[in-house]
Formats: C-alpha cells, structure tokens, sequence
C-alpha cells in the first residue's frame, strides 16, 4: 500500500507499509516544516503487536424495557479493578465494546426504569482473546424479568455504592 501526500510547495512524502515497517521518503524545500514531519513519522511505533490486530468484540444486548449503564472491568493485579469501557444502552438495543488486550474482565450493571427501583449486578469474570491467530467475539444478554423471587444463576446483587466504585 503506497500513500502519497502533498505537503509544502513541490515536497512529497511517501510512507509505505506491510504492516510491519513504515519508511518515510522526502524531499523538501523548506527544511524546518520536513524535519519535523520526518521526526514524526520516527517517532511512530514500527511493529507494536496491539496496532495491527483485531480487537475482540463484546456483544451486549438489552432485551429487558430498562435503560443500562454497563461498565466493563478489568480486574488488577493489586486485588482491585479497574473501568476499561462504560457504556448507556437503551430498552430493546444493543452496543458493542471493542477490547485490545487478552485478559480477564467482568460487568457491572446498573439497570434503571422510572417508577421502580434500580437493579445493581456484578457479573461473572470471563475470559477475552486477542491474538494474531484470531479475537473472541462475546455476546451477553441481559433480560429481567419483573419478580419478587431472585435468580439465582444471573449473578450477585451489589449495592449502588458498590457499582460506583470503579476500583473493585
């Protein structure tokens, strides 16, 4: 793939890549405006794992009529966690989050409808890929049902302090 730019006057850049170099070619008649385009294009990272793959896909799916606020968390090595994504999806609809880094992560959930108490969750961990030989592609679906008796199997109750805290 071979990119052409006009820059100044008659100068050109060409920046070629193969997804693993970028060279950067010039002639420039104004020096100071090519020095510093050249010594951007140095500082760009020349094979960094992350730039060229595919992030994983999480797929969250809103069948419930309550608005949700969902906050991806991404468990730390200190015992604690921290908030990779945060994300408002309405009744009915869906929203995808894109994750760049292989690791574990978990939801938290705060699902809202006027006239009704709000439903705190704190999910499950699971497990995200992202690799050079592939990325996982994850759906979660969250459907509540209007009930006096808990389910058991759809996670733990948290408190509103609890969803608030971003750092567990």
């Amino acid at each position: 793939m071979s990119i052409f730019i006009r820059l100044f006057g008659n100068s050109k850049s060409k920046i070629k890549s193969d997804n693993v170099t970028m060279r950067c070619q010039m002639k420039c008649e104004n020096t100071i405006p090519g020095v510093i385009l050249l010594i951007f294009f140095l500082l760009l990272p020349t094979h960094s794992v992350y730039a060229y793959l595919h992030p994983a896909e999480l797929r969250i799916i809103n069948t419930s009529q309550r608005f949700l606020t969902v906050k991806v968390m991404k468990p730390t090595s200190g015992g604690g966690a921290s908030v990779y994504s945060t994300v408002a999806i309405s009744s009915q609809s869906n929203k995808t989050v894109n994750i760049d880094e292989t690791g574990d992560y978990y939801l938290k959930t705060k699902a809202v409808s006027s006239g009704t108490e709000p439903v705190y969750k704190k999910g499950n961990p699971f497990n995200v890929y992202v690799g050079s030989d592939g990325y996982s592609v994850l759906t979660v679906t969250f459907s509540i049902q209007e009930s006096a008796l808990p389910d058991p199997l759809s996670g733990n109750q948290i408190s509103p302090s609890e969803f608030e805290n971003n750092s567990n």
